[in-house]
């Protein structure tokens, strides 16, 4: 990772989001500009965390990026230009932030009013279901009981006729973590890590190649870390260190229990 890509990365995310907010603020803004605050409030928590170790920065950052979705996705059903892609669950990254935060409160917000089904014009459904266990699973724990187990058993049959006989580590750590399933996620998880670094250094050889995004969103992996935050809601522990999932990111949890009143802080 470079640090001169890292700090680049910051600033440029720092002015998408400057430049997003008074529109938000004016009323006049359309969905790219609440996902511009969304991905940004991302992008710059990374940076806080591996720039300066600082997780109280990290964890608002994703809290606040999870509330920029929250408030993009309400929206979209009160007049708002839904900006087609935009408001697809793959497209949601605000969501796996709140709950890599800690704020299992705000992701089941989000999670209630995420669309529940795929968009075949953009995203494959085996990526939208990789949210959809983690929304239902969310959901589920922050309204109590079991009865979220059916629903994501059902993702998870849906997904194996998706994969048509592929491997998918995703998959295979979704269904652990509905299954309840100590060992098999603990086998699991560190072999979706594994899958993940390599679609890195795919993409590292690719001709759209983001080195100073890469430099923050390729080294934590915030779906990673919903996982184990999940997991660990649910009792299920995944020992050991991992890359892509710094312990440092779980040292501290975050205090807020649904949405960041700062989330159009510049």
């Amino acid at each position: 990772m470079s640090a001169t890509d890292l700090a680049d990365c910051e600033e440029d995310y720092r002015g998408f989001l400057a430049d997003a907010v008074p529109a938000v603020l004016s009323g006049q803004a359309d969905a790219l500009k609440y996902f511009a605050v969304e991905l940004s409030h991302r992008v710059i928590a990374i940076c806080s965390l591996l720039a300066n170790a600082d997780v109280a920065s990290f964890l608002e950052g994703l809290d606040r990026s999870g509330t920029a979705r929250l408030e993009l996705q309400k929206r979209s059903g009160l007049g708002l230009d839904p900006g087609g892609q935009i408001l697809t669950a793959t497209k949601a990254v605000g969501f796996p932030a709140a709950l890599a935060s800690g704020n299992v409160e705000l992701s089941a917000e989000i999670g209630r009013i995420l669309p529940n089904r795929h968009n075949p014009e953009w995203e494959y459904e085996d990526d939208f279901l990789f949210v959809d266990v983690l929304r239902r699973v969310a959901v589920g724990i922050a309204d109590g009981g079991t009865s979220w187990v059916a629903g994501a058993s059902d993702a998870i049959r849906r997904w194996d006729v998706v994969l048509e006989g592929r491997k998918s580590p995703e998959r295979d750590v979704c269904k652990a973590l509905v299954d309840l399933d100590q060992s098999a996620f603990a086998a699991a998880f560190p072999r979706a890590i594994d899958y993940r670094l390599e679609q890195f250094a795919s993409y590292k050889k690719q001709p759209n190649f983001n080195a100073k995004l890469f430099s923050a969103e390729g080294h934590v992996w915030i779906e990673g870390l919903a996982l184990l935050e999940l997991a660990t809601l649910l009792g299920l522990k995944a020992d050991g260190t991992y890359p892509l999932v710094p312990s440092i990111a779980r040292s501290q949890r975050s205090q807020r229990r649904g949405p960041s009143p700062d989330w159009l802080k510049v």
